[in-house]
Formats: C-alpha cells, structure tokens, sequence
C-alpha cells in the first residue's frame, strides 16, 4: 500500500492507501507501488489512476518519498 494525496488549486481531491496508482508521465505512463525509489515526475494531460479512482488532469508534478506519493494537478 502506498499513502496517496492529489491536490489542485481547488484544495485537497484524494488522500487514501492504495495498492498502486498510474499516472500520465511526459515520457508515458508509469505506477508507482508501496516503497517506490524516490522519483519526482512531470505529468502530462491524461488518466490518473489512484486504486480504483480514476481522475482527469491537464497537467501536474509528482513525487515519491518512502510509502508516500504526493500529486500536484491541474484538472
């Protein structure tokens, strides 16, 4: 499980553990699982899949530290 927060300038839209989470990377797709490498990343428009819950974005950054990946979006 991997401690999940997206943000836009509207406020907080998702906090929760989920097993993995997709996103929209620039250079593709990727997942991020429980105890990723560290990694900041630039999103592109596109899906992001939080477990179940899937989000439309224009754009975003985001970042993984130990058990927590923490997205910053553009809906």
């Amino acid at each position: 499980m991997i401690n999940v927060t997206v943000r836009s300038n509207q406020g907080l839209l998702l906090k929760e553990a989920v097993p993995s989470a997709r996103l929209p990377g620039v250079g593709g797709d990727f997942e991020v699982m429980g105890f990723h490498v560290p990694l900041i990343a630039v999103l592109a428009k596109g899906r992001l899949w939080v477990g179940s819950r899937m989000l439309a974005i224009r754009s975003g950054l985001a970042w993984v530290v130990g058990n927590r990946l923490t997205i910053l979006v553009e809906t």
